[in-house]
Order: C-alpha cells, then structure tokens, then sequence
C-alpha cells in the first residue's frame, strides 16, 4: 500500500511520464505500483493473478530521469521476485505433471 506522500509522489510521476493514475484496481490497470514491499495486498493478488508487472516508485523516477523504462525485474518488490521464482521452479514440474498419462474424449 503506498503512503499519501508516495501516492502523491505517484501520481505526480505518473502525469509527468504521460502515464494514467487509477486509485483503485480496473481490469486494464497495465502496472501496479507498490508500496511497502513486504504487504500482500488485494490489488497484488489481483496484478499476480492477471499477470500484471508490479514494480517500486522507483521504477517511475528512474524513466524520468534516464528518459526510458528500465526493465521492470530490476524494480520489482522482493516478494513478486519470490513468486516469480517460485512460479519458474513449478514450470518444469508442471511439464512433467502428465506425460506418464493419457486422455481420452469422448463427444
């Protein structure tokens, strides 16, 4: 959740780079900015599940003050980093989960 003077702080960005600022989740919310790192939030939830790029403000006020986006991995909050290794370590096991299994349909 982000503070007041960070929501500001976003929001002011946000006007600055040409980006739109939404207070709450909308299902094309394309990032979600977060703010203390170490809450699970609902609109977390909401940007994991609908695989949206959650970063840190920092990500914002670096575009302005490089004039481009740095990649979204290196201002990402430590916990989406987590699930997002969690989730690459799944993937192979997820692949295997029914090779030894066969399916049949009938209509």
């Amino acid at each position: 959740r982000l503070s007041k003077p960070d929501k500001r702080k976003v929001y002011v960005l946000c006007q600055q780079t040409g980006a739109c600022f939404v207070p709450q989740w909308q299902p094309n919310v394309t990032h979600l900015v977060l703010g203390n790192p170490d809450s699970l939030t609902e609109k977390l939830l909401l940007a994991l599940a609908q695989d949206r790029p959650v970063v840190l403000p920092s990500w914002i006020e670096g575009a302005l003050e490089r004039g481009d986006y740095a990649p979204l991995e290196t201002h990402a909050p430590s916990v989406v980093r987590d699930a997002n290794a969690a989730a690459a370590s799944a993937a192979g096991a997820r692949r295997k989960l029914f090779s030894d299994v066969t399916f049949y349909f009938d209509r």
